[in-house]
């Protein structure tokens, strides 16, 4: 097929940074129709700086326009209203993580999509780095015990995006306070059990964070079998879970929100068994083409052997868009489905129910 028309929801830090500027190198692929953001100001500079025309506030109108084929959803909070809008237009939907908040939502998006023959496609972009992609390869089924030990330390991100050319959203109070009370009412129905401060955590800490640890952790081990622990620490600022596998296997997960720098950004897995070491080390989400680090250490002969692999430079975000395309256009079922972000949605709720220690 020609280009793919698409309309932007959304027009933040990560699609400043990232998607739009892949969606222009793809010009083979991808044909920027519209754009949309809630923010006048952000959606006048973006959409100069791409030339684009059709510039709307509301979704609604968006996904009415001809043009539009596939619609980029963006935007922060919940996804599912916009979503569902435009798989129910018969549009073919590519959302930013999560999926949505609520499993009731992340049904009807999968029904949808099926029904309307639509593509619906999460952004898991880890899934796409090359060297996630060579550590998928090297795992065995090994026998014995084993550990994955999940390390992310996430210190304020403006670090790595303040060289970037970047427009800023001035909302008003009114708009902030209308997302907050759309938001508390939408948790409130959906995890009718758990205290406020829970919730809030549900979605800033659980689903805006430690979902593509989560989501990496199934990529690589499959899907874990049982929840043994999870607990919150530092008035919410870190977790700490603990996954059960098959065959002796334990997944280890510590996540910790710095406010000071601290450090540089970590996101480190390091999977330990008797037959070998590997570590995956992805760098910061912002930086663009940046390489993920791999080791592997391994016993060959009786000799240790240490090895760093150099995947390559692709830039994941632009692989996952890609992959989007070429699932629109062959009507295949994209890698990061709408089933396997549900998959982490009810995973992480029941991270929530289980936690034990939530606000120390």
């Amino acid at each position: 097929m020609s280009s793919l028309g698409v309309g932007v929801v959304g027009c933040g830090l990560i699609a400043q940074i990232m998607h739009l500027p892949h969606l222009r190198e793809l010009s083979e692929q991808f044909a920027v129709r519209a754009l949309c953001d809630l923010a006048s100001d952000v959606l006048t500079r973006v959409a100069d700086d791409y030339q684009i025309e059709a510039r709307y506030q509301d979704y609604r109108e968006l996904i009415t326009d001809p043009e539009v084929e596939a619609v980029l959803v963006l935007s922060s909070g919940d996804h599912a209203p916009i979503a569902l809008a435009a798989l129910e237009a018969g549009k073919h939907v590519f959302v930013e993580k999560p999926l949505c908040f609520s499993l009731s939502d992340a049904d009807r998006l999968i029904e949808s999509s099926a029904r309307h023959k639509a593509t619906l496609m999460v952004g898991y972009m880890k899934w796409f780095d090359p060297a996630y992609k060579e550590a998928k390869r090297l795992l065995r089924a090994n026998r014995g015990p084993q550990l994955m030990l999940i390390t992310t330390i996430l210190t304020p991100e403006e670090f790595y995006f303040r060289h970037h050319r970047l427009h800023r959203a001035s909302h008003s109070v009114e708009t902030l306070k209308g997302r907050q009370s759309e938001r508390s009412r939408t948790l409130a129905a959906e995890l009718p059990g758990i205290p406020p401060a829970l919730r809030d955590l549900y979605v800033d800490m659980l689903l805006d964070n430690t979902v593509h640890d989560l989501y990496v952790m199934r990529g690589l081990l499959g899907d874990p079998t049982e929840l043994m622990q999870a607990s919150f620490w530092a008035g919410g600022k870190a977790i700490n879970m603990k996954w059960e596998y098959p065959n002796d296997l334990l997944a280890d997960y510590n996540f910790l929100l710095l406010g000071s720098p601290g450090g540089r950004y970590q996101e480190t897995f390091a999977y330990y068994s008797p037959e070998q070491r590997l570590i995956l080390d992805f760098p910061s989400p912002y930086l663009q083409n940046a390489p993920t680090g791999l080791v592997l250490e391994e016993m060959v002969n009786g000799v240790i052997l240490r090895v760093e692999r150099q995947t390559g430079f692709e830039e994941a975000f632009k692989q996952e868009l890609l992959h989007f395309h070429a699932c629109v256009c062959s009507g295949d079922t994209p890698r990061s489905s709408g089933i396997e972000g549900r998959k982490d949605i009810a995973l992480l709720q029941s991270v929530l129910a289980a936690s034990t220690r939530a606000l120390r």
